[in-house]
């Protein structure tokens, strides 16, 4: 969608899409452990969603969870295909 599309461009994730990932692998508290940063943070991410480079190591680290399985993640991390 458009809306996707523009969120590629900005190298973030869909703020919709970033919020039910990150409640999928445990919520704000574990994401920011996963990652060593602050739970603000991660917070932010739910808000202005997951920049590119974390949600390619999500999707590495946690290759079986639905939310990196789906169509919303797999076009984000695939943009031209």
């Amino acid at each position: 969608t458009k809306h996707s599309l523009e969120f590629c461009m900005l190298k973030r994730l869909t703020p919709e899409t970033s919020k039910k990932l990150i409640e999928s692998l445990g919520g704000t508290k574990r994401v920011s452990e996963i990652f060593s940063c602050s739970m603000s943070s991660v917070s932010q991410w739910k808000k202005n969603g997951i920049p590119r480079g974390y949600v390619f190591y999500l999707s590495e680290k946690f290759r079986e969870n639905e939310h990196i399985l789906g169509n919303d993640v797999q076009a984000f991390l695939r943009p031209n295909s």
